[in-house]
């Protein structure tokens, strides 16, 4: 019997996606200490990559204050418009990472479609 691999939420991808930036970073430049939050410190080639972090970090601490689908698929829209070319340019061989995210177009169906109430679909969200 085939069974559904789990559903990684925003946040379980992200962090996947930032463990795996730093120890990239890390190995690439040894000698320096680097960390996600003391942007002084990165290396001038690693700032879009901290970009990305930042602009993620910046959006899932805000889907606290969202009270409504409606508001979550307007922000949601605006966020990813922006992330996805951003994302794409700086990672052309791994824009598969985000085909297990909801497009924008897709989010109220997506929503109406899993039956969970607002909070709850935002908590897997």
């Amino acid at each position: 019997m085939f069974s559904s691999p789990p559903t990684l939420t925003l946040n379980q991808i992200w962090h996947k996606f930032k463990t795996a930036l730093l120890a990239a970073a890390r190995s690439h430049f040894p000698r320096k200490t680097i960390s996600l939050m003391k942007p002084k410190t990165i290396p001038h080639e690693l700032q879009p990559y901290v970009y990305l972090s930042h602009s993620l970090d910046y959006f899932t601490m805000s889907l606290k204050k969202l009270s409504s689908i409606t508001r979550l698929t307007v922000l949601w829209s605006q966020f990813f418009n922006n992330f996805e070319p951003v994302f794409n340019k700086l990672f052309p061989n791994h824009s598969g990472l985000l085909n297990g995210l909801s497009h924008p177009s897709q989010l109220l169906m997506v929503f109406d479609s899993s039956n969970l109430s607002y909070n709850e679909f935002l908590i897997q969200f």
